[in-house]
């Protein structure tokens, strides 16, 4: 029986989220330690103890943080990593000697295999190097491995014996049995063309090593290597890694060498299309474009390749653009620094890109690290199909061993290029059209070691590279590996679409269909027995009918496929993986390696997932008569929801994805969602719906509303019929919201008068809110009471008691009043002990203190009151005062008296004061209000001259209000000169100025005293430093005082200016010879800048008056340290600012031109020669002008062929631009088409006889010249 292994292929941005990503991330890998020629003796072949000069490490990265195991079980080693997300782990070296011996270092079986698993998916690498002999490749997890490989490497020639070519197999399974067919002879001793059948279990390994003689080997690319069926098992997956012990490519293959390793792709994921770009400094590559059938019909851009070019019947080998009728023999092929290729086939094909020894075949040898001259050495590289791209990758650059410059070349359709980054930066300015196909673009990127992210909204191909002298590293960026014909897919039955791999959900119906390249007589699908198969026979036989059998039939990679629906539906009730075997039945043997039966066996995985989890939101008021809005949230579990069924529990339903639905009847309804994902899985939710009529809402509101009560708000609110009220909701206009769940009354204070809006919402248990109801509530205010209390002696007879009160609302006239004369029953009493009068009097008969009480009522009934002490005062008051400091008094400091005055029961309750005698009127002050000891002060007019003034004061005390109750008193005060002081504006000053002395302030009315500056920066004599206070502005004080301490002072500010700030800029590109433009960002900091002192370094110094940007032109490339200085107005200085100007090289533009152009072919070739002194041709563009008006198309290549289909000069231009962006161009005018001669002659004479002689003139016409050369053809045989 026929037995196949099923890879079930599935993009990770495509899929299910618990299905499985077919790129080179994954959680587990299979991988050998590959032969160096290092591991070797160099004189006997045979390995040393010591493990050899390389080493093997391993480079993880990961966009979450994961814990990495890396085992080699057979020997005991295991160690464990973590990854940081963003960051690369590199593991420690993997063993080489001893018991843990992990190397690849002869032929044949080796219980050696390298485990690696991770918690999450990662991205893997392994690195084999040592001084100057590395090679690196991209890991594939496990999941994406095959059962059909192929070997590709190159030409077996190199500078060290034992540099064997190779290729080794793991079993990541027990009981694999593998068929290798080696393509040349090899030290296994196996027949080129022969199976050999080795049966591994899993991490062991096979190795077969080519043979060499000296530095010379056989090359095994086009062995094959294939897992097939046994009695013991199925075909198992497989992992096949490829390469060299060391290996030189090109020239004569004698230069330096390096180390091919690189693991193969299955060959179910080679591809029809591959574009190529070249490899940075090293840009002449070769290629092999490796074909599984020989009759494979391939185009080089867009040429098909002869068959008789195609090397062992497997690949084809080119030279940049060319193909070679031998191996390895490109030397006489023109070099060409900008080869890009396209390469299509009609079935399956696998290309590999290689790069070669430095110095040869028209790349650079080393010349330092600069330019392009960092040298590189062979490398191997497979390279990805367009059908196998990929939309993000983390990548690692190397810097083992000696790598002076990193590369990654990206090749992605034109659409994905405005969204592609690097390391999160966005990279579209790095991107050319393609060459060889204008829907592709393509990015050669210099990036620095480390990790690099790629990313874009569209897939693309990438490889990552690097070189250094004698030392290379590449290999394939990153890839999907998906089989491009599964042969199982499964049907959704709620999905019109077909699912090209093995993934359904949780209670979804499916169907098994399958691909096949034969008609079975009979299908049987065989889930093993598994108990989660909720609907659908276990073990079906399905014989399809007879004309056809099939359901339909397609063409892919060139083969017909016959595809089958089996008729049964199934469906899983838990999640998982269900293995699943579908055994076909035919007439016709079959035999792809697995078995030569009529049989065959597929097995399969079928991933069953999580079903979508179907979700909505219902908005809706509760009422009957409102519509309810639905809303789908579902989530699709990695799908999109594409399809919905909405029922009602009213018999209505809706396939709108967010409906709206109206029902006709209070009562309780249930909505019903299918949530459909383009996969046809299903999940579904119940959501419930209860509607009612509206309530009535009612309250009531109090009577009396004095503003900072609180008020009670009735509710009187009534249910509809049929339902109970859940929710009152009161708005209490600014002032408060509350919201009760049961039925009881408001209580609020209102704090402030106005009229508000109470309003009251009623909701009933099923959410149905009534109609708002709105009142007013008119919040009164209190009186505000105006109690005054007259000053009143004994002997001024009655007292006139006064109201004042005010209300908010200016109701005045209608309050009602009480008053209260003695509340504290004083004796003998006043004549009236109460009045309703608004301003009353009361008689009193002795010196005492009453308690009196005013009472107010509103006109709508608001209370407040207000009571005092009303003291009546004895009626002899005694005037006296103290003069304070009269000692000292200063004319411009204010006079200051302390009031002493006494009475004999009660208060003083006024006093006046006369400041001056002389003219009282305009120095008079009245008190209402004395307190005892109460200070008093007066400001004289200030003087300097005479040296003292004398002034008369006087002080009258009142008891009472009648002058029956005063008395008063007279004292003479002494007043002193004081200084007065002067201090004029300071200019600023800059903050790099000398000290300097202050003259700006001095005393001015002739006072004798002393003087003294404060402030920061300045010391007492009014010297200012500006370097103590720094830039700012500060305030300094001048202060002078006289011998009896009497002082003026006067503040002014002083500003320290800052230092201008020099800046400037240069706009790319720096081209020599090319205007540069400068342009000035200084900052004056303070005024403005009116002096620019500019020294470029070149001999060229300037002084400029203005901002303007301006050009400025370098005759030499080179590194000019650029001086910028700047003076302000106020004459401050700036420091230098120096900014390091690279000036690049332009091209050294010329090209050659064809010798001549003959019509009507036209054709010529037209070839750059430019150059340029840094050596970095390889990354030159080139644009073409042709002079042609009758073709205009442009060249893009360094090398052109044109085809002229008239005569005349033509201006032939070539622009050139370099990797810089500096551009020249050159044009040189053709002279050389010529038009095609006529050929014509005569025979003299016009007829002869047999024997005779004739002559035969030439009369031809050259056109431009005379003939040269003449080519008779006689018609007897002679020329």
């Amino acid at each position: 029986m026929r037995k196949l292994q099923l890879l079930v292929l599935l993009l990770l941005f495509g899929a299910f989220t618990n299905a499985q990503d077919f790129s080179n991330k994954g959680k587990d890998f299979w991988l050998g330690y590959g032969y160096h020629c290092q591991m070797v003796n160099g004189t006997t072949g045979i390995a040393v103890s010591t493990g050899g000069s390389q080493e093997m490490i391993l480079y993880f990265t990961s966009d979450k943080v994961a814990s990495v195991k890396v085992d080699i079980p057979a020997v005991g080693y295991s160690q464990t990593y973590s990854v940081t997300p963003g960051v690369v782990t590199v593991t420690s070296p993997i063993p080489k000697s001893g018991v843990q011996d992990a190397r690849i270092s002869d032929t044949g079986y080796f219980n050696r295999g390298i485990h690696v698993t991770s918690t999450e998916s990662i991205v893997a690498y392994a690195h084999i190097y040592n001084g100057s002999i590395s090679g690196a490749s991209l890991l594939f997890p496990t999941n994406t491995l095959g059962k059909e490989y192929y070997s590709v490497s190159y030409n077996q020639r190199s500078n060290q014996t034992f540099s064997n070519s190779y290729f080794f197999v793991v079993a990541t399974e027990d009981n694999t049995t593998i068929e290798i067919t080696p393509s040349a002879a090899n030290k296994n001793n196996i027949t080129p063309g022969t199976k050999k059948i080795v049966n591994l279990n899993k991490g062991e390994i096979y190795s077969v090593l080519g043979t060499t003689s000296g530095n010379i080997g056989t090359d095994l690319t086009g062995s094959v290597i294939r897992s097939i069926s046994s009695s013991s098992g199925s075909c198992k997956p497989i992992a096949v890694f490829a390469g060299a012990g060391k290996i030189s490519i090109g020239a004569t293959q004698t230069g330096s060498a390096d180390n091919l390793f690189a693991q193969a792709l299955p060959s179910n994921a080679w591809g029809l299309k591959y574009l190529t770009a070249p490899t940075g400094s090293q840009p002449n590559n070769y290629y092999r474009i490796c074909v599984k059938d020989p009759t494979t019909v391939v185009k080089l851009n867009g040429v098909v390749i002869p068959a008789s070019l195609l090397q062992g019947n497997f690949f084809y080998e080119v030279k940049n653009s060319t193909v070679l009728t031998t191996p390895g023999n490109g030397v006489s092929v023109p070099n060409n620094q900008s080869a890009f290729n396209l390469i299509e086939a009609d079935k399956p094909i696998m290309v590999a890109q290689f790069c070669t020894t430095q110095g040869t075949d028209g790349n650079p040898n080393f010349g330092g690290t600069g330019g392009n001259s960092i040298g590189g050495d062979p490398e191997m590289i497979y390279l990805s199909p367009i059908e196998q791209t990929i939309s993000k990758i983390t990548l690692y650059s190397a810097s083992q061993n000696a790598i002076i410059q990193s590369y990654i070349n990206v090749i992605i359709k034109k659409e994905g290029v405005a969204s592609f980054k690097l390391d999160g930066v966005n990279r579209a300015s790095a991107f050319g059209v393609h060459p060889r196909d204008s829907d592709y673009s393509f990015a050669i990127l210099s990036v620095n070691a480390g990790s690099h992210t790629l990313e874009s909204d569209s897939g693309y191909n990438a490889i990552a590279y690097g070189f250094g002298n004698a030392e290379s590293y590449g290999y394939n960026a990153g890839t999907n590996v998906i089989d491009l014909n599964p042969p199982v897919k499964i049907t959704n039955e709620f999905s019109d679409a077909s699912v090209n791999f093995s993934a359904t959900c949780i209670n979804s119906p499916f169907r098994v269909n399958l691909a096949l390249t034969y008609q079975p007589q009979k299908i049987v699908v065989d889930f093993l027995g598994t108990s989660n198969l909720s609907s659908g026979q276990n073990k079906l036989t399905y014989t399809p009918p007879n004309t056809p059998g099939y359901d339909s039939t397609y063409v892919s990679n060139g083969k017909t496929f016959y595809y089958y629906k089996v008729p049964q539906s199934y469906r899983f009730n838990a999640a998982g993986t269900y293995p699943v075997k579908i055994t076909t039945t035919t007439d016709l043997p079959q035999s792809d390696g697995c078995s030569s039966t009529n049989e065959q066996e597929i097995t399969d995985n079928v991933v069953v997932n999580d079903a979508p989890v179907a979700e909505a939101d219902i908005s809706y008021t509760g009422c009957r008569t409102d519509a309810i809005n639905l809303t789908d949230k579902s989530d699709g579990k990695g799908r999109p929801v594409v399809r919905w069924l909405w029922n009602f529990s009213d018999g209505t339903t809706s396939t709108q994805q967010n409906p709206s639905k109206t029902f006709t009847a209070s009562g309780n309804y249930t909505a019903k969602l299918t949530a459909i994902t383009d996969y046809g899985c299903i999940g579904e939710i119940i959501k419930n719906i209860a509607l009612s009529d509206k309530a009535t809402p009612a309250f009531s509101i109090p009577d009396t509303t004095c503003v900072g009560n609180s008020f009670t708000f009735k509710n009187l609110s009534t249910a509809p019929s049929g339902t109970t009220m859940a929710k009152w909701s009161w708005v209490l206009d600014t002032v408060a919201t509350k919201i009760n769940t049961t039925n009881e009354d408001v209580v609020q204070q209102f704090v402030k008068t106005g009229k508000y809006q109470i309003k009251l919402m009623v909701e009933t248990s099923v959410g149905c809110k009534s109609d708002t109801l709105v009142k007013e509530l008119n919040v009164r205010p209190y009186p505000q009471i105006g109690l005054v209390l007259p000053d009143f002696c004994l002997a001024e007879g009655a007292a006139r008691f006064s109201d004042t009160s005010k209300i908010e609302d200016g109701t005045e006239a209608d309050f009602k009043y009480e008053w209260k004369f003695n509340l504290n029953n004083t004796t003998p009493a006043p004549n009236i002990l109460s009045s309703t009068a608004k301003n009353p009097n009361v008689t009193y008969f002795n010196v005492g203190i009453y308690r009196t009480q005013l009472k107010l009522v509103s006109k709508y009934g608001c209370i407040d009151s207000a009571a005092g002490d009303f003291t009546v005062n004895g009626s002899r008051p005694r005037a006296d005062f103290v003069v304070l400091r009269a000692d000292s008094i200063c004319s411009n400091v204010a006079v200051q008296i302390r009031h002493t005055s006494t009475v004999d029961f009660g208060n003083i309750t006024k006093t006046e004061l006369i400041w001056n005698l002389v003219d009282s009127a305009a120095y008079r002050t009245q008190d209402d209000n004395p307190a005892n000891n109460k200070i008093y002060q007066k400001l004289y007019t200030n003087f300097q001259q005479p040296a003292s003034k004398t002034y008369q004061v006087r002080l009258v005390a009142y008891s009472g209000n009648a002058s029956v109750c005063r008395d008063s008193i007279m004292k003479v005060v002494t007043v002193n000169q004081s200084p007065k002081v002067g201090f004029s504006r300071m200019p600023g000053i800059c903050l790099d100025a000398v000290p300097r002395q202050i003259t700006q302030a001095a005393e001015q009315g002739g006072v004798a005293g002393t003087f003294v500056y404060t402030g920061k920066g300045v010391n007492a004599t009014g010297l200012f430093d500006p370097k103590v206070s720094d830039t700012g502005t500060y305030p300094i004080q001048f202060r002078y005082q006289t011998a009896l301490g009497c002082a003026d002072s006067a503040t002014m500010p002083i500003t320290v200016w800052p230092s201008p700030k020099a800046k400037f800029g240069v706009t790319s590109p720096l081209c020599e010879k090319n205007n540069i433009l400068f342009s000035d960002s200084s900052k004056a900091n303070y005024s403005k800048i009116v002096r620019w002192d500019w020294n470029f370094r070149d001999g060229d110094i300037r002084q400029r008056s203005d901002t303007i940007a301006f050009n400025k032109r370098y005759d030499t490339a080179g590194l000019y340290r650029v001086i910028l200085r700047v003076t302000t107005d106020s004459g401050c200085v700036s420091p230098n600012d120096t900014l390091p100007v690279r000036v690049t090289h332009l091209p050294l533009v010329n090209f050659t031109m064809p010798d001549g152009i003959c019509l009507p072919d036209g054709r010529g070739v037209f070839t750059s020669t430019t150059t340029i002194p840094d050596g970095s041709e390889a990354l030159f563009s080139y644009r073409w002008n042709f002079g042609d008006p009758n073709d205009p198309t442009p060249g893009l290549l360094a090398q052109m062929t044109h085809r002229y289909s008239s005569l005349g000069n033509k201006s032939v231009q070539l622009k050139v631009t370099t990797k810089d962006g500096c551009i020249d161009s050159l044009t040189q005018v053709y002279t050389k088409i010529y038009p095609q001669p006529k050929a014509n002659f005569i025979g003299l004479p016009d007829s002869v006889c047999i024997n005779s002689s004739a002559q035969l003139r030439d009369t031809s016409d050259g056109k431009t010249s005379a003939p040269q050369r003449w080519i008779w053809n006689l018609a007897n045989g002679q020329t």
